[in-house]
């Protein structure tokens, strides 16, 4: 199945997207096609922690 993507993967913010996908596939997808919960929440952690974020940080201090 094509991809319908809506960001432009050239683009630095691109493939920061395309690599948090591609880290889901390769390993997170179990063989049966599902995704760990547990394991997407690590991954998204260190993906945000990568970008700069400090996840540790209060909600209420984030800006929108």
């Amino acid at each position: 199945m094509p991809h319908h993507l809506r960001f432009d993967p050239r683009t630095r913010e691109g493939r920061a997207i395309h690599k948090l996908f591609a880290a889901v596939k390769n390993d997170v997808e179990e063989p049966n096609g599902r995704w760990n919960g547990a394991a997407v929440v690590e991954l998204l952690d260190q993906w945000f922690t990568d970008l700069g974020y400090d996840v540790a940080t209060p909600a209420s201090t984030v800006d929108i």
